[in-house]
């Protein structure tokens, strides 16, 4: 009976053995390479891939992935990995590994063939691809770098700018072209107009009607003669007739002063004539310098056109990465159900399978060990990753990287957190990498730009894509920066002022920030760099610009300074005249004011003497009065005096 079962066992154990060691290696290093094209885009090559049976063991040497945005390099290649799985798993189709060990793995090596798929199998990746967030927000994110970062200013416009200013001449302002004649003439009808529109209103006033009953009141009141208290007592109808023609010739007094003063701020200050006069010349010096093609200083947004594309291409290039770990680590909703393969028919074996639930494929450990940097002086590194399973949902942890390692010169420091375990996924890493070669970070070349041949860079990168928000920071330093000319040769004042421009600026800083969600990103690049170059370029080229805008200016002012003479004479002389017809006026007022106060306190001055003087007679009858009563009653007592002693 023992034999009916080990024989037809055994023969099953052969089999599986031959399959493994005939086409198992070849059939998973097909997996391996279709698997990996579809994910990255681009050929994925493996020299070798061997299993080992006995522990379920695989070892793959010479991994190399290209880079489909530069198909003559590779984004990564590996010298050998290593991994074994685990056994009960495997028994319910599940491939889970709990440490895996990469090492030589290197970033951008170069590549002896072009890593590009042929068109078909790029159309079949993409056809069964579906656009997600991150493809989303990796187009918007191109959209933004072509639309908002500023392009280089080049040295050519520097070139072009001392050209055209040697070119300019006096002679090119012609009359004809300027504004200014035309309009200090409307500036000269203008001020004609006002003064007669303004002599209108002031004849409108009718002071001489309105001051005559003033006249007629003083003229009344000179009459009255004021010799007897009854006099005095009649000249009070007097007095209240003055009282109200001076009330009438105070307010025409007022109503003088209001219009006066509205006539000066219709004329205005001498100083707002000169002014709107300059501002006429400023109009037209610049519409001649437009239409004579006057330079502007060269401008730009330098740490923009510096570091805008490239910074925005690296977190393009990231969120690219994150858009695949989150394909293939995908976030699940709890109202997402696990998918079941429809059963089989058969019996059902139990498999021990731990305490919980694994999924579909889970690495627990990967440790990393690799380089980068040039051979001779390589930076090595070495790191581990955790937790990357085809199910984060289930598995509860999220994945992490963190990587550490110098050498040559650089140091790098990475950690990042892919969580996937929730409904919304988090991803975020901070990348520190110090001692860079500032060529390898892909800026711009220009004639305008110094070299960074011999720079060194610092970068802190921080990143966060919660769902589909992103917010990343970048803070740089290079160092070493130096300028060197390139110009063709005969152009040495371009190349000066070139040379000029940047001497003493060995270090440029920045920090740059993208945030928001599609449809809504914000870049902003902030660095000190553009206003030290803005400065420069003024104080360069000022003094250029200066000279030339001095001698259009002074051609300008020799064609409009006749008229311009002009509308000065007609404004002062029609101000004077006004405001000297309101002083007139005014004055007129002023006297009849005067004469009534005058006549006002004479009428009432004789009308106190006459009190005074009958008051005082008054008073002088009275005490003659009491006299004489005192005098009498004194007679009376010396007669009784008399009287009583006879």
């Amino acid at each position: 009976m023992r034999w009916k079962f080990i024989a037809p066992f055994a023969a099953v154990v052969a089999v599986v053995a031959a399959f493994n060691i005939l086409f198992l290696d070849a059939l998973l290093k097909k997996a391996v390479v279709a698997s990996g094209e579809a994910a990255f885009g681009a050929k994925v090559d493996v020299a070798r891939l061997k299993t080992k049976f006995s522990d379920l063991s695989a070892r793959i040497e010479g991994l190399s992935i290209a880079d489909k945005n530069d198909v003559w390099k590779n984004i990564a290649q590996a010298k050998s990995i290593r991994f074994a799985v685990r056994p009960y798993p495997l028994l319910s189709a599940k491939v889970n590994i709990e440490e895996m060990s990469v090492e030589g793995l290197k970033f951008g090596t170069p590549r002896k063939t072009s890593g590009a798929l042929p068109p078909r199998v790029v159309k079949k990746i993409e056809k069964q691809d579906k656009p997600g967030v991150a493809s989303r927000l990796m187009s918007a994110l191109y959209e933004k770098g072509k639309t908002q970062v500023a392009s280089l200013p080049a040295a050519s416009s520097i070139k072009d700018a001392r050209a055209a200013l040697s070119k300019i001449s006096p002679d090119m302002v012609k009359l004809d072209d300027l504004e200014s004649p035309r309009e200090l003439e409307k500036m000269k009808e203008g001020l004609a107009h006002k003064y007669v529109q303004n002599k209108e209103r002031l004849e409108n006033l009718n002071l001489s009607a309105r001051l005559a009953p003033v006249s007629s009141a003083v003229a009344e009141a000179s009459k009255i003669k004021i010799s007897a208290i009854e006099e005095a007592q009649a000249a009070a109808p007097a007095l209240e007739n003055l009282k109200n023609a001076g009330e009438h010739a105070q307010n025409a007094l007022v109503e003088i002063q209001a219009l006066k003063t509205q006539i000066a701020a219709d004329f205005g200050e001498e100083k707002d004539i000169l002014r709107a006069l300059e501002d006429l010349k400023n109009a037209d010096l610049k519409k001649l310098s437009d239409k004579l093609k006057l330079p502007s200083l060269p401008s730009g947004n330098i740490s923009e056109a510096l570091f805008g594309r490239a910074w925005i291409g690296r977190v393009n290039t990231a969120v690219y990465y994150i858009g695949l770990v989150r394909k293939y680590m995908p976030a699940r909703k709890k109202t997402d159900k696990t998918v079941e393969r429809p059963r089989l028919k058969g019996r059902d074996i139990e498999f021990p399978g731990g305490p919980s639930p694994r999924p579909k494929f889970l690495v627990e450990k990967i440790l990393i060990q690799g380089e980068f940097g040039p051979p001779e002086s390589p930076t090595v590194f070495s790191g581990v990753a955790t937790d990357f399973t085809s199910d984060p949902s289930l598995w509860g942890k999220p994945a992490r990287i963190k990587l550490a390692g110098s050498g040559g010169g650089r140091s790098l420091d990475i950690q990042a957190i892919f969580d996937h375990t929730g409904e919304a996924a988090k991803d975020s890493f901070a990348v520190s990498y110090k001692g860079i070669d500032g060529k390898s970070l892909g800026l711009p070349e220009s004639e305008y730009l110094p070299s960074f041949e011999n720079s060194r860079a610092a970068v802190e990168v921080s990143f966060d894509f919660a769902d589909d928000e992103i917010n990343s920071r970048l803070g740089l330093k290079v160092g070493g920066v130096s300028y060197r000319a390139s110009l063709a040769e005969g152009d040495d004042e371009t190349r000066k002022i070139l040379s000029d421009i940047w001497k003493g600026i060995d270090e440029l800083s920045l920090a740059a920030r993208i945030s928001g969600r599609v449809g809504d990103l914000r870049f902003s690049v902030e660095s000190g760099i553009d206003k030290i170059l803005s400065e420069r370029m003024k104080k360069i080229f000022g003094e250029k610009l200066a000279e030339a805008q001095t001698r259009l200016r002074a051609e300008v002012n020799r064609l409009t300074d006749e008229k311009r003479a002009e509308v000065m004479k007609e404004y002062n002389e029609r101000k004077a005249a006004i405001m000297s017809e309101c002083a007139v006026r005014e004055k007129e007022a002023r006297s009849q004011i005067d004469a009534i106060r005058d006549k006002t306190e004479e009428v009432r001055a004789k009308i106190k003497e006459i009190e005074d003087r009958e008051k005082k007679r008054a008073e002088e009858e009275k005490r003659k009065a009491e006299e004489e009563l005192k005098k009498q009653g004194g007679e009376k007592f010396e007669q009784l005096k008399r009287n009583i002693f006879k």
